[in-house]
């Protein structure tokens, strides 16, 4: 009764972990735990997981760096979002002066706007003060409209030009994660038809050889 208990306490946390997606990645896994508390402290739930490098570093002579993932559930991202944009609203003040971001252009600056997911949400916001500082009031419609623009070109599925049993069935059943949670395919419509041909002639090439090793 025990066993079985447990069993299904693992399992209901597989379940609950399962339906977490990675909603921003960290080398530090302080920084990443600070992040999560904040998050917390604005009633969001979230898990740390560390993922480590798959080369091995005397390979290729460096240190490799692992990488912290900050999960969360997916209807949770624009809420996260919006927490952690008002939490360094409050705490711009006590920026140093020789912070990088200071030295941007305004385009440069604008740039931050456009690919809020290439950068940190602290980068975003003080990117966008230092706009409006500028005389370019960034009001909350326009960066709205910018994120929205965004989040419909990450939308849009790529081609592939995989090869392979496995990467056929990557191809075919991959999906990439958008700012706002949601889960679209990776790949457009075509590739996602050739990566399930690919896959099943090569799935049936392999029975068909260890088939016919088998027999001999």
């Amino acid at each position: 009764m025990a066993i079985a208990t447990g069993l299904s306490g693992v399992f209901i946390i597989f379940i609950i972990m399962s339906k977490l997606l990675t909603f921003q990645k960290y080398n530090d896994p302080a920084v990443a735990r600070a992040i999560g508390e904040r998050l917390a402290a604005a009633g969001i739930e979230y898990e740390i997981e560390s993922q480590q490098p798959h080369v091995d570093p005397v390979i290729i002579g460096n240190t490799p760096e692992f990488s912290i993932d900050l999960m969360i559930a997916p209807e949770d991202f624009i809420r996260a979002r919006a927490a952690l944009e008002s939490y360094y609203e409050e705490h711009l003040e006590g920026v140093s002066p020789d912070y990088y971001l200071f030295d941007f252009t305004d385009q440069e600056l604008l740039e931050i706007l456009t690919r809020p997911d290439e950068w940190g949400v602290f980068d975003y916001v003080l990117a966008r003060k230092l706009l409006t500082d500028h005389g370019l009031p960034m009001t909350q419609e326009l960066t709205d409209s910018l994120k929205a623009k965004r989040l419909a070109e990450l939308a849009k599925p790529e081609d592939s030009g995989l090869g392979g049993v496995v990467s056929g069935y990557i191809a075919a059943t991959k999906k990439k994660t958008l700012p706002d949670g949601s889960q679209v395919p990776a790949y457009s419509p075509a590739a996602r038809r050739r990566g399930w041909i690919v896959f099943i002639i090569g799935a049936i090439a392999v029975a068909l050889f260890l088939f016919l090793l088998l027999r001999h």
